[in-house]
């Protein structure tokens, strides 16, 4: 077993030190001398000499070729690896779905009676933050459900509900950094406990709001939970540490509790079929039964569990790391500490290191060929898999030069047939050279040839290249079995900036576009032929965020946004805006007094000019947070009954100005109620049918203090 795992150089090697000692060594001492000589050679030599020692039948390097398959039979093998693959694939997916769940048996999940509250929350419509729909409609209905439960329920338990309108701000580096001041908003706290009382309590949270025009951990103990108690357990920390690394810009409801209440918890999702995520598609009837049965199987399950746990009292005892955890095939998880995982780890990487020691110090082996062949099959892998990224990166720009880019969103498999053939042809290509002119790493192949391999692969990879570059791929569908939208923002707003005296030096009114995802307006313009780069939004290098009324600070995420001139828009309830006070502190930092009423939401920004800091303010903990691009952002929420929003800033002057010490914005988002716009309806009907456009009016308002 050990001479089938040596490399060919090292084969031949030994093999040709054994004719020597024996009686027909010395008839040979010219050929033998040819294929050795050159393994002293840098790794590109020796290729002509290799292949005269094979087709004498002497060398390494046919002995360890005639081992492959051939391509017909490699390509077979490789075809049930991947169709096996793919069946484990389907079985654990199979777990999500549950067929012929128990229905309606005491003290058991209904998923139909959990589907029946979803469906008619659902259907009251959007439900924003500080509308009619959700702060009365949906809550009223809340309630009422509430008291049909109480009527039902047992008589060893009480139940007792507590409608919140709670105050407050927090700071988050989430999006690039902001702070976020809620007024008012409304919570509905609903209390389950023995008619004793309880000491202790665990919490499940969701939120009934949605986003407007869309109906739609360090506790291992938490973990051991879930795998002890989750009926259908389904996990897996690559999620947790891909979410928690900030490749993906969003966050959950869990991030409060975690950060500013010190809480531990566990997230759960649905994640599947992300195109539709807050878009018009995002409804009841796309969410399985079972995937609701499923859901609230283990999350009741779960819930029991810690609710009758001895480690809920002193649940902070038993806080000492985080977990690596993982199901298999969705039938059940394996947990472990992460430093469990770390002992593995090095364990793994010791075993590699004392083999490959073990080989390299041998005195069998202790030649400079061995070391050699080594470092060149390691330094060829590490070449192949940066010219396949190459190759690929190569691809998508000049897909994007031509204006083809996304051609895989509506049609996963391009992305296959493109890249990932590109890909595995050029680590082929690399290795196959590096096989015929330094035989080191036979071992790697299945197959003696790859001729046929390399073939197809630069043939699918060609025909799917020529098919993106001639558009036969468009990215978005509108197909309701499946829809790929292509998300966009539209607002109508009228924008006023004023100088340090207060006086209007600018004011003007269009519906400001973006496009939220690479391709831009490129697909649009054909349809509506307004919007194009004749109308791209210039920046405003003196105003906060570019002078435009960012609802999220995303705008380091989006590089392109236009502008499109239109009539001014005249909200029924305007927003009001003014400095209260502007007074000079004991510590010689100037206090700037502002109040605001307005819409449900608005978003306030602030530019400190040179010489001038930041240095309080009211909000948060009373530290302010820049957002990417060393502006602040501010994003105001308030519920149906809200007082005149008041706050303060400190500013901390160094050097006096000629135009002042700082610059704040205010914009007002009208997301609900009667403030439409004529022009904005009718410019979003001519979207194409493979688009989401969400639109609402605004105003910004800018001044100089």
């Amino acid at each position: 077993m050990e001479w089938a795992s040596e490399s060919g150089a090292v084969r031949r090697h030994r093999i040709g030190g054994e004719r020597r000692d024996g009686p027909a060594a010395t008839q040979q001492p010219e050929r033998e001398a040819l294929a050795q000589e050159p393994l002293a050679d840098a790794c590109g030599g020796g290729a002509r000499t290799r292949k005269r020692s094979g087709e004498g039948g002497g060398g390494g390097a046919s002995r360890g070729a005639g081992t492959g398959l051939s391509e017909a039979r490699a390509a077979l093998g490789l075809a049930l690896y991947l169709l096996a693959l793919r069946a484990l694939v389907q079985l654990s997916l199979r777990q999500l779905v549950l067929r012929g769940a128990a229905v309606g048996q005491q003290g058991e999940f209904d998923a139909h009676q959990a589907r029946d509250y979803l469906e008619h929350i659902t259907s009251i419509g959007p439900r924003i933050t500080g509308s009619p729909e959700n702060e009365i409609l949906t809550v009223h209905y809340l309630l009422e459900q509430i008291k049909l439960i109480e009527a039902q329920s047992n008589s060893l338990h009480k139940i007792s509900v507590d409608v919140q309108r709670p105050t407050g701000s927090f700071s988050i580096d989430f999006l690039g950094g902001f702070t976020s001041y809620y007024d008012n908003i409304t919570n509905v706290v609903v209390k389950l406990e023995p008619r004793a009382g309880a000491q202790h309590a665990v919490l499940a949270n969701c939120h009934f709001d949605s986003v407007a025009n869309s109906p739609g951990p360090e506790n291992p103990w938490l973990v051991q939970a879930y795998v002890s108690a989750a009926k259908h357990p389904f996990a897996s920390v690559v999620a947790q540490e891909v979410f928690q690394s900030g490749i993906i810009p969003s966050d959950t409801d869990f991030r409060i509790y975690r950060d500013f209440g010190n809480i531990p918890g566990i997230d759960l999702a649905f994640i599947e079929n992300g195109y539709i995520y807050h878009t018009k598609y995002d409804t009841a009837d796309r969410i399985l039964t079972d995937s609701i049965q499923r859901a609230g199987d283990n999350i009741l399950a779960v819930l029991k569990y810690l609710a009758t746990s001895d480690m809920l009292a002193s649940s902070s005892k038993y806080q000492h790391g985080n977990m690596v955890f993982f199901d298999v095939l969705g039938l059940f998880v394996i947990a472990y500490p992460s430093r469990v995982g770390s002992i593995i780890n090095y364990m793994v990487v010791m075993a590699v290191v004392l083999y490959l020691g073990r080989k390299l110090l041998h005195p069998k082996y202790k030649t400079a060929t061995y070391t050699k062949d080594f470092f060149c099959g390691l330094g060829i892998t590490l070449i192949s898999w940066f010219t396949s990224l190459v190759t690929v990166l190569i691809l998508a720009v000049f897909i994007s030069l031509i204006g083809q880019s996304l051609s895989w969103y509506n049609h996963f498999y391009v992305s296959v047939c493109l890249y990932g053939t590109a890909a595995v042809a050029k680590i082929i290509f690399i290795h196959t050279l590096a096989k015929r002119f330094y035989y080191v790493i036979n071992f790697i192949y299945l197959a003696k040839s790859t001729k046929r391999t390399m073939l197809s692969l630069t043939l699918v990879c060609t025909v799917t290249f020529l098919l993106v570059c001639s558009g036969t791929f468009f990215p978005y569908s509108s197909n309701p079995a499946s829809p790929k939208p292509k998300r966009v923002f539209l607002q109508h707003i009228t924008r006023t900036f004023h100088d340090l005296d207060g006086n209007v030096v600018k004011r003007d009114s269009g519906v400001w576009i973006n496009g939220f995802d690479y391709t831009g307006m490129s697909h649009i313009t054909p349809h509506i032929s307004e919007i194009n780069d004749s109308i791209r939004a210039d920046c405003e290098e003196n105003a906060p965020l570019c002078g435009f009324p960012w609802y999220l600070p995303v705008h380091f995420l989006i590089r392109k946004n236009w502008y499109l001139p239109a009539p001014e828009v005249s909200p029924r309830e305007p927003a009001h805006f003014r400095l209260v006070s502007k007074e000079q502190t004991p510590w010689d930092s100037i206090k700037l007094t502002f109040e605001a009423t307005g819409p449900s939401h608005m978003s306030f920004y602030v530019r400190t000019h040179k010489g001038a800091t930041l240095s309080q303010w009211s909000l948060g903990n009373g530290t302010p947070v820049t957002s990417k691009g060393g502006d602040y952002f501010v994003f105001y929420s308030h519920g149906l009954q809200a007082s005149t929003w008041h706050f303060w800033i400190e500013v901390q002057v160094l050097e006096e100005q000629p135009e002042g010490m700082v610059t704040v914005a205010i914009a007002a988002h009208y997301f609900s109620g009667e403030d439409r716009s004529s022009q904005l309806d009718a410019l979003r009907e001519k979207f194409p049918d493979w688009t989401f456009p969400s639109a609402w009016v605004c105003t910004y308002n800018l001044f100089v203090f």
